[in-house]
């Protein structure tokens, strides 16, 4: 292997390491890199999503800036200077302006396409008066020869974030014979049909990928139900003791995921957790028979959420405080 290959070989392992949340990976992999060529664009690319990944995302529109001043031609700086100034900065006009800037450059269908979609959810995150446009700008791939299913799924999650379901379902139905997106696909329409508003739509939609989701194999870092309740008994211990014995009648249950029942009453069937009943602060107000008061966790669907065991243990006692909030009437 060659020294630049070697070094777009680690380049493309640090930036699967940020996808995966593994920052500090990622900037040992830089490390590893920039002993080949630290003013390499790519490696200068790394660099920057590090920084912005870790919390420094001025330092990476600096970075970002840099790079489109010693490669004028290229698009990439500008686009994802775009992406940290619409997700880490919340700045949409400032993203709106540096994906034109990459627009004016872009000859690559691929980075065209991605183009586009940050700029979508960049005039949409600018308020209700943009979505027009927005959808008027994600319309212009509807005529395209797109196949990858990452892009039509990432094309279907666009729509959905601008508030366009129909859509949507219509860019996710193109995966619903894919053996591998099949279920994905499926939630994505239900999805869309839930925004729509038809419910009877959504629930076959989410029925499907019930059964699919149930057919699937577990993860390699599977959790016992034993340990599932003995973490969930730790995150309940991490609060006040007031709120402990206000707590202590609430039954915490666990199912694999919802029931199809459940499902079929509109329950999302990727839910990692429920609370059903009358929050307590409610409950003096609410006249008739008491309700019976429950927390779910659903032990499949936090394991398909996880990406690790670490994460799955996060995962887990993130959800048991969620569903206890709601217990105490937080939204």
């Amino acid at each position: 292997m060659s020294r630049t290959e070697r070094l777009h070989a680690l380049v493309d392992k640090g930036f699967s390491a940020l996808d995966d949340g593994d920052i500090a990976g990622a900037a040992k992999l830089l490390d590893q890199a920039r002993r080949i060529d630290k003013t390499a664009a790519a490696v200068r690319l790394l660099e920057a999503s590090i920084a912005d990944a870790d919390g420094e995302p001025d330092r990476a529109i600096e970075i970002y800036g840099e790079l489109a001043a010693a490669h004028p031609d290229d698009p990439l700086p500008h686009l994802h200077a775009a992406g940290t100034h619409l997700y880490s900065l919340e700045d949409a006009p400032a993203a709106v302006a540096a994906v034109d800037r990459a627009l004016a450059l872009i000859e690559d269908e691929d980075e065209l396409v991605d183009a586009i979609m940050l700029k979508a959810r960049a005039l949409s995150a600018q308020g209700e008066a943009h979505l027009p446009a927005a959808r008027e700008l994600l319309a212009e791939l509807d005529s395209s020869s797109i196949d990858e299913p990452e892009i039509i799924a990432a094309i279907g999650e666009t729509a959905l974030e601008i508030g366009d379901p129909a859509v949507a379902a219509s860019w996710w139905m193109k995966l619903t014979d894919d053996e591998e997106w099949a279920a994905d696909a499926w939630y994505g329409v239900g999805m869309a049909k839930d925004i729509a508003g038809d419910a009877a739509a959504r629930t076959a939609a989410w029925l499907t990928v019930h059964k699919l989701d149930g057919d699937a194999p577990r993860p390699d870092f599977q959790i016992s139900a034993d340990d599932l309740e003995t973490i969930a008994a730790e995150a309940i211990r991490e609060l006040p003791p007031l709120a402990r014995e206000r707590l202590g009648n609430v039954p915490v249950l666990i199912a694999d995921r919802p029931s199809p029942e459940q499902v079929a009453d509109g329950t999302d069937p990727r839910l990692l957790g429920l609370f059903a009943g009358t929050p307590m602060p409610a409950e003096s107000a609410v006249g008739g028979a008491p309700t019976l008061t429950t927390i779910h966790l659903f032990h499949h669907n936090l394991e398909a959420s996880a990406m690790d065991a670490e994460d799955l243990a996060e995962q887990i006692r993130i959800t048991v405080l969620h569903e206890t909030a709601h217990f105490f009437g937080l939204d």
